[in-house]
């Protein structure tokens, strides 16, 4: 059985997985749960001892004093994880999380981002509390991978409930979603210097093949071998766009002078397109499943977790059936 050593994260938290809150207030502690009991999770007691470690992490990663009350609940809510995980069969291991702070290790010295959103900057926050022991910190690794992993098997399964009718009613009420906007093609070298580009217009209005003129003069990257290939409305600079897309089919303009001097042809124009149901519907049975879980299914298995909880007097809060 999981104890505080290797505690999970609160399904509140973890659905839809915004977990800063949490990572703030709590660690693993790695440590035994001896002591006076707090508050009982099925099997599982938080002792008295487990929940003051938790508090002087809480306290020494800036929030000063704290209620325990607080931070009981996320201790239940670790635990009520911890069994959501046992009964989907979801596990983390030392080695995964092992390289999961090894990674957050090299993000943080080298000033990157793994691309967790905003939970990620908090748990950096937290690994550098001087109250961590080392147990802890691959515990705070093994909870990151765990919530995720609750997650993903959670939304799977309510995936296989989505009907066909469900998918056919959010496909029509959201056809906006699944437009691809308009694209166009386009031939075009790009220069330091107008003189260049307006004399690489003449050479291809001489009759100069456009891709001989391109590879000679064209400096940037984005237009290699002189071609932009299903550039999309909205997706590049407004100035550049409104050129492109403001352009007649296969007329050669330019040169239009921005940061570089370009000149261009669109060779080809791409109408919006709606995208047929058969084409996204993983994507929307994502979509319902991610609301249904969120929406009712989490508030339901809250519940049944609640009645497994008891706490102490002195100690009720609301995730404690009594």
């Amino acid at each position: 059985m999981l104890r505080y050593g290797a505690a999970a994260m609160p399904l509140s938290q973890v659905l839809p997985c915004v977990v800063v809150m949490l990572l703030l207030s709590v660690s693993g502690c790695g440590g035994s749960a001896a002591g006076s009991p707090v508050a009982q999770v099925g099997g599982s007691a938080i002792s008295r001892s487990v929940l003051e470690h938790w508090v002087d992490i809480t306290e020494d990663v800036g929030h000063g004093p704290v209620d325990g009350r607080v931070v009981l609940s996320k201790l239940i809510g670790f635990e009520w994880t911890v069994d959501e995980a046992r009964e989907l069969g979801v596990s983390a291991n030392d080695a995964e999380a092992g390289r999961r702070l090894e990674l957050l290790g090299y993000a943080r010295t080298g000033g990157l981002s793994l691309g967790l959103g905003p939970r990620e900057t908090e748990l950096q926050r937290l690994l550098a509390s001087s109250k961590l022991t080392a147990a802890d910190r691959l515990w705070l690794a093994k909870l990151q991978i765990l919530a995720a992993r609750v997650q993903q098997r959670l939304v799977m399964q309510a995936e296989a409930t989505v009907g066909r009718a469900q998918l056919i009613d959010y496909y029509r009420g959201h056809e906006v979603d699944f437009v691809i906007p308009e694209r166009r093609d386009i031939a075009v070298f790009m220069t330091f210097d107008q003189a260049i580009a307006q004399r690489g217009k003449r050479e291809v209005l001489s009759g100069k093949r456009f891709s001989y003129v391109a590879k000679r003069l064209n400096v940037s990257p984005e237009a290699h071998g002189g071609l932009i290939m299903g550039l999309v409305r909205g997706s590049g600079e407004a100035p550049f766009e409104r050129h492109v897309f403001g352009a007649r089919l296969r007329v050669l303009i330019g040169p239009v002078q921005q940061a570089l001097s370009y000149v261009f042809k669109v060779t080809r124009a791409i109408r919006p397109t709606l995208q047929p149901l058969r084409t996204v519907e993983a994507t929307i049975r994502r979509r319902l499943a991610k609301r249904d879980v969120t929406g009712s299914l989490l508030p339901d298995l809250q519940r049944r977790l609640r009645a497994r909880t008891t706490c102490r007097t002195g100690w009720l809060i609301p995730q404690c059936a009594s």
